[in-house]
């Protein structure tokens, strides 16, 4: 009980030594790209959709993304004004199915959403393709995936989103980026300024959020129910403005931070477990085993996966399922989405590859404080189950 590991949770930096400024910072990871900044990835979403929608002129635009994706995909799309449209997944994999990708286009897409799941690339060459036949910009959705050091090719989409929120490879707690290659249309939002109380405030917050997600305190997280952690739910975007100042004066150190780690520990459990029956997602998407993640991600039959999970969680272990549904599913969503209306099992039938993936899906924490006897103690769960 008194030892559990996050899921997810790089510490945060809460202060700056970087003589780089969060635009030459991201330009020097990203050549090509221009970054600007925003309040959060789901804002930062909804202003990439908006500028697609200002490229691409028409009457019902709509934007096509996977039907097994976090619900802020579905706040950003709404809020800026367009229709989203679910796209089913591949069989097994965390990527959307190009045959069905290429069914759905049509004359009122406006872009496409590829989500880099677990920072498992998806494939952004085959969806361009598709996507810019119909003249729709493709968005990559990077809010799981984070280049290390010298990865200058880890983008490559019209259009990228960043998040820095919580539990994000390079967490600042809020914040979010877009990397534009063609800006043009993009509500721009000046950063904004912050007090002396506000500043406090997020350096006091980043310091209680550094120490409750070391694995002897975590628990009392948990302990918590009224803080809904690893609940997934539908909450719409409200508003559209700038990243706060501290934040973008922090980015710079916090991608430091982070690239400075390696993958060790995702390699571990790439070894660590040898069950048959678990297919491991990184090297069934060919992700170079130096990729690093923000989960490592099996996925096992149900009713074997639910014995895992139990099994992981009671020794504290740090296993979840992600999203625990397809997007129609999620609580929250607007009734009057298409997606939602008729019988459930109609619905279901729509995204069968999808529903087989939020059904089977298991991840592992793969973050600096999973010791080598944890990855021990994981794969003897694993391989035993």
């Amino acid at each position: 009980m008194f030892y559990q590991l996050p899921p997810v949770g790089n510490p945060v930096k809460t202060t700056s030594h970087s003589e780089q400024s969060a635009e030459a910072c991201l330009q020097s990871i990203a050549a090509g790209y221009q970054p600007f900044f925003y309040q959060s990835g789901t804002a930062a979403l909804a202003a990439a959709v908006i500028a697609a929608m200002a490229q691409r002129p028409c009457e019902q635009p709509e934007v096509l993304l996977p039907a097994y994706a976090c619900p802020d995909l579905i706040s950003a799309v709404l809020y800026a004004g367009a229709t989203p449209v679910l796209v089913d997944l591949e069989a097994e994999r965390p990527w959307m199915s190009l045959t069905q990708l290429q069914r759905k286009l049509g004359e009122q897409t406006v872009a496409v959403i590829a989500v880099n799941l677990f920072g498992i690339a998806e494939r952004i060459e085959a969806i361009q393709q598709l996507a810019h036949s119909v003249g729709a910009t493709v968005l990559e959705d990077s809010a799981q995936g984070f280049p290390q050091a010298g990865e200058h090719d880890y983008w490559r989409a019209d259009t990228v989103v960043v998040s820095f929120g919580r539990g994000k490879p390079v967490s600042l707690l809020g914040g979010g980026a877009v990397l534009s290659r063609q800006p043009d249309g993009l509500p721009r939002r000046a950063i904004t300024p912050v007090t002396a109380m506000q500043r406090a405030s997020t350096r006091f917050k980043a310091g209680l959020y550094n120490h409750l997600i070391h694995p002897r305190l975590y628990w009392m997280l948990l302990a918590m129910p009224f803080l809904h952690l690893g609940e997934t739910r539908f909450n719409p975007l409200t508003s559209l403005a700038g990243m706060d100042a501290m934040r973008h004066a922090l980015l710079p150190d916090n991608i430091e931070n982070y690239q400075r780690a390696g993958a060790e520990g995702q390699q571990q459990l790439d070894e660590a477990i040898k069950a048959d029956g678990v297919l491991k997602l990184a090297p069934a998407c060919n992700t170079p085993a130096t990729r690093r993640l923000l989960r490592y991600p099996l996925l096992v039959e149900p009713g074997r996966r639910e014995r895992i999970l139990a099994r992981l969680n009671a020794a504290g272990l740090g296993a979840s399922v992600l999203y625990p549904a397809i997007l129609p599913e999620i609580d929250g969503l607007p009734d009057s989405l298409a997606m939602r209306q008729g019988a459930r099992e109609a619905i279901r039938s729509q995204y069968p590859n999808a529903v087989d993936f939020a059904g089977r899906l298991l991840t592992l924490p793969a973050h600096s404080r999973v010791r080598p006897r944890d990855i021990a103690h994981i794969g003897q769960i694993i391989n035993h189950s």
